[in-house]
């Protein structure tokens, strides 16, 4: 997620980095805010844009055939067909679906005052892939903060 939104930042203009790529993975491990705030000021960082996973959930449920597949085509004026036709659909067996919701946290801080700029609480569902969740998700961000003049496209400073 970083770098998609790193790589959306980019792309409107902004000097834009992710923090794996400049610190690494456990660069803040075992830091506290005052260390971590110390190192993100030797570095010149102007913004911070922090992603949090808040909650996954899985959900498990019975689907109906019947609620899915009621498209097919039969003649009405022939009772036989009909029913032939809506038995196997209403007594057709069905099958499990699992669904996994993520529920997001994006905050957005200037520095060197760390005054919250942005927040915001999303949820997602089902991704293809953690890469399209990734990308759908640094989009939808990246969106919201424009409509929101958080930051501009083309990175006009704010008046």
């Amino acid at each position: 997620m970083e770098n998609h939104l790193a790589d959306d930042l980019c792309n409107l203009g902004y000097d834009a980095v992710p923090s794996i790529e400049l610190y690494g993975i456990e660069a803040f491990k075992g830091k506290d805010e005052k260390e971590i705030i110390k190192q993100l000021e030797q570095d010149d960082i102007a913004a911070v844009l922090t992603i949090v996973l808040l909650n996954k959930q899985k959900e498990k449920y019975y689907a109906l055939k019947s609620m899915y597949d009621l498209t097919d085509p039969y003649n009405d004026n022939d009772f036989s067909i009909y029913y032939n036709a809506i038995y196997t659909k209403i007594y057709q067996e069905g099958y499990y679906v699992n669904d996994t919701y993520y529920f997001w946290e994006s905050n957005f801080f200037t520095m060197p005052d760390q005054k919250l700029e942005y927040s915001v609480q999303t949820q997602s569902f089902n991704p293809l892939n953690t890469n399209s969740l990734a990308h759908a998700y640094g989009k939808l961000i990246i969106q919201d903060m424009l409509s929101n003049n958080i930051i501009y496209n083309g990175h006009k400073q704010k008046e």
